[in-house]
C-alpha cells in the first residue's frame, strides 16, 4: 500500500502570509483549501497531492490535465508551540466524520472528490520565512474488514445490472486493461459482492 505523498509549491507560502497579514491576523479558525491531486500511473507509485497560490481559491474543476481537485481544510497556528501542541487526532477525527456524513447522506456519489479530504497544520514565522507544516490524510476503516466471494456477476447483481458491468468491462479500452489487470481480471472472473455501509 503506497503513502499519500504531498507537494507545496513556494506560491501556496507566498499567497499564505499574504493572507496572514492582511486577512486572518490571528485567527486560528480553519480555512477551506483546495488541493490538486493527479493519480498514479503505478501500483507502486502514490499520486501526489499538490498545493500552488490557486489553493485558496474556491475549488473549481483543475484546468490542469490529469489533476483533480479535492477539498482541505487549513490551521493556520500562530506559535510554534501551539503547533506542536495542537490536537491532531482531534482535527482528523473532525475531518473523518466530514467524509462518513458525505457517503451517508450521498455527497459523495454526486462528488467523489469529498472521499479525498485532507488536513493541512501549519506554522509560518514570516519574518525569517520559514515554515513548518504537517498534512493528514484521512481514511476510514470498517469495523470488520470486507470479505470477497467467488459467485459470478450474474449472482451477486440482478442479471440487468451485471449485464451492464460484463459489457462495459469487455468493452474497456486495452490501455485500461493493461493499467489495471488485476481488476480487470477479478472482475471478469469472480465477480464482487456488495455490503451497505450506510442504513
Amino acid at each position: 500500500m503506497c503513502r499519500q505523498k504531498s507537494s507545496v509549491d513556494a506560491s501556496f507560502w507566498r499567497e499564505l502570509g499574504t493572507k496572514k497579514l492582511d486577512e486572518l491576523k490571528l485567527s486560528e479558525e480553519p480555512v477551506p483549501i483546495t488541493g490538486y491531486i493527479c493519480p498514479a500511473r503505478h501500483a507502486q507509485v502514490g499520486s501526489q497531492l499538490e498545493l500552488d497560490a490557486e489553493s485558496f481559491g474556491a475549488q473549481q474543476a483543475s484546468s490542469r490535465q490529469g489533476y483533480h481537485t479535492v477539498p482541505g481544510v487549513l490551521y493556520l497556528l500562530n506559535s510554534l508551540e501551539s503547533f506542536k501542541t495542537f490536537d491532531r487526532a482531534e482535527a482528523v477525527h473532525r475531518v473523518a466524520a466530514q467524509i462518513w456524513e458525505d457517503i451517508c447522506n450521498g455527497g459523495a456519489e454526486s462528488d467523489p472528490s469529498l472521499l479525498c479530504r485532507f488536513l493541512l497544520l501549519a506554522y509560518a514565522d514570516l519574518k525569517n520565512y520559514q515554515y513548518r507544516y504537517w498534512f493528514a490524510f484521512p481514511a476510514l476503516k470498517p469495523l470488520q474488514a470486507f470479505t470477497a466471494t467467488t459467485q459470478s456477476l450474474e449472482a451477486a447483481f440482478e442479471q440487468p445490472v451485471a449485464g451492464k458491468v460484463i459489457v462495459v468491462l469487455h468493452h474497456c479500452s486495452p490501455d485500461s486493461r493493461l493499467r489495471c489487470p488485476r481488476m480487470y481480471e477479478s472482475m471478469l472472473g469472480c465477480g464482487i459482492a456488495a455490503q451497505q455501509v450506510c442504513s
